[in-house]
């Protein structure tokens, strides 16, 4: 069967993500943070975070390291359409530890989550406080199943985006440094020796 809708993922290649201020971090695990599996719990509207660095590395998209947030550039992510960003993503402002606001930056996880799935060292299981789904494997990255149709971006985790075809092509990627763009094979079954992931 073919599948007419094309996706990417789009990701950070840095090996330097953001940590948050140790007592910003302390009050968030009592409040949006799921302690079962560090991300924002389920229903989380946009939270803001405040960052030990005094600016994210130098790539477009990035992760605020230990609670699945999410990190971009404004100019990166608002290529995209800011009318998509906002439909699609929960957007909060990142603040220095000193207090200043870093205004061409924001965090964001998606309002629409999706599994990207491999075929090697495959894991998955239900975090047991939040219910939500943790998947991690290695090999060849695809999809399974079929995306909901209707929907141009999911938040895939670890500040990944999916996105379709009609959306990556207002990217222009050689501007960018530390950024992937993975075209995703949309499979008819999987091939993680796993059936769906309910």
């Amino acid at each position: 069967m073919r599948i007419s809708t094309v996706f990417y993922e789009v990701s950070s290649t840095t090996k330097d993500p953001c940590t948050m201020a140790k007592e910003i971090y302390e009050a968030v695990r009592r409040t949006w943070l799921c302690r079962g599996c560090v991300s924002p719990k389920p229903g989380t509207p946009e939270v803001d975070a405040t960052i030990q660095e005094l600016e994210p590395d130098n790539t477009p998209i990035n992760i605020v390291n230990g609670c699945g947030l999410g990190i971009a550039r404004k100019e990166f992510l608002f290529a995209l359409g800011e009318d998509v960003i906002r439909r699609y993503l929960f957007l909060g402002r990142v603040f220095r530890q000193d207090g200043a606001e870093l205004e061409n930056w924001v965090t964001f996880h998606g309002k629409h989550e999706i599994i990207v799935r491999g075929s090697k060292h495959v894991s998955f299981r239900k975090c047991p406080e939040c219910g939500k789904r943790l998947y991690f494997a290695m090999g060849k990255r695809y999809l399974y199943p079929e995306p909901p149709k209707g929907i141009e971006m999911f938040d895939s985790g670890c500040g990944g985006l999916v996105v379709t075809e009609r959306l990556v092509v207002r990217i222009t990627l050689n501007k960018w440094r530390k950024l992937a763009c993975i075209k995703l094979p949309v499979f008819s079954a999987p091939k993680d020796g796993l059936a769906e992931l309910t």
